[in-house]
């Protein structure tokens, strides 16, 4: 089929319009605020979209949530030469195979799903299919080296930029929700936002280690000299406003959040580090960190390279820390931080 566009769509309709009546915890009681409304899924039907489609299918099952699959066939530009319409066609049809059987195989008859096959620029053409609903997660599956097959060069950092959607970074053989994670918090909104959207995902009863890496609090340290008074109240501040967000996300006795300070100059190897010591199978990290409060600038892109877990990445949250649904204010902060770790 000749495609006359870039981004034209090839939708294959839902093989199962009825989802189920009941979730996975039937007879237990529901966090509605944790529950998901709809997912997207992104794959290319290969070995390194499986975790993110087995992921998606154990969220979806658990909260009766439905599951949108996008695959983007990448396509010369019309702009630079002649385009050979029966090749372009043919790949379209293999890919539209090939992920179904993957659907199949994943969703199955107990998960409500649609999926969708575009031509174009794979990062374009996904932050563009994200934006036409409201999706609470993004799913793309993540290899060696932070490898994501679906998005061809670019990063599930790189999507996770152009979209106003949490993108979950799934290594290919994860088959379990989290129930442990680490959140590096940087002072920035958008941590703040990660956090959160990092616990709806836990299997409760979880745990959540709250993070923030002080290279003020390293014996000895003297770098920046002249900045030294403003990372010191900077860094104290962060620490005291870890508080609030542990008696954000601490909504019930089956999340137990810590507050972490951590006496390091390389946050890259200390939430590693965090991760490894709680056995977390999930790192929350902000996409857009503060260089002046992390030694390093390109945090996020680091741990998604080392792919050994989930990693989520969320941009800048419309609510900031501590107002409605907190209830919390600034005279309620704690006149210390936490202890340092």
């Amino acid at each position: 089929m000749h495609q006359t566009h870039d981004h034209a769509m090839l939708a294959l309709p839902p093989p199962h319009s009825e989802s189920r009546s009941t979730t996975a915890s039937d007879g237990a009681p529901q966090r509605a605020s944790h529950e998901y409304r709809r997912l997207f899924v992104a794959s290319d039907g290969g070995p390194l979209s499986r975790g993110a489609l087995a992921f998606a299918a154990l969220l979806a099952r658990r909260d009766d949530t439905p599951v949108d699959v996008v695959s983007v066939v990448r396509t010369e530009s019309r702009d630079a030469g002649i385009v050979d319409a029966d090749e372009e066609s043919r790949r379209t049809a293999a890919r539209l195979e090939r992920v179904a059987v993957q659907c199949e195989e994943l969703l199955g008859p107990t998960v409500a799903w649609t999926l969708m096959i575009l031509a174009g620029d794979p990062l374009s053409g996904l932050a563009l299919a994200a934006s036409g609903h409201p999706y609470d997660l993004l799913l793309i599956g993540i290899g060696r080296r932070g490898v994501t097959p679906t998005l061809g060069h670019s990063t599930a950092l790189d999507l996770s930029r152009r979209v106003a959607v949490p993108v979950l970074a799934v290594p290919e053989l994860f088959r379990s929700l989290p129930s442990r994670m680490v959140v590096g918090v940087d002072g920035g909104a958008a941590a703040v936002a990660a956090a959160r959207a990092a616990a709806r995902l836990l299997e409760r009863p979880a745990s959540a280690d709250l993070v923030h890496v002080a290279r003020t609090l390293v014996p000895g340290y003297s770098h920046e000299a002249r900045r030294w008074p403003f990372l010191t109240h900077r860094d104290t501040d962060i620490g005291r406003r870890l508080v609030l967000l542990e008696r954000e996300l601490a909504d019930s006795d089956d999340l137990h959040v810590r507050q972490l300070l951590l006496p390091e100059r390389d946050p890259v190897a200390a939430l590693r580090r965090c991760a490894k010591h709680a056995r977390a199978n999930l790192i929350a990290l902000g996409n857009r960190g503060s260089t002046r409060a992390w030694p390093s600038a390109n945090v996020a892109r680091s741990i998604l390279y080392e792919a050994e877990r989930c990693v989520l990445v969320s941009s800048d949250s419309s609510r900031p820390l501590g107002t409605p649904g907190l209830h919390l204010d600034e005279s309620m902060l704690p006149s210390s931080p936490p202890t340092v770790a």
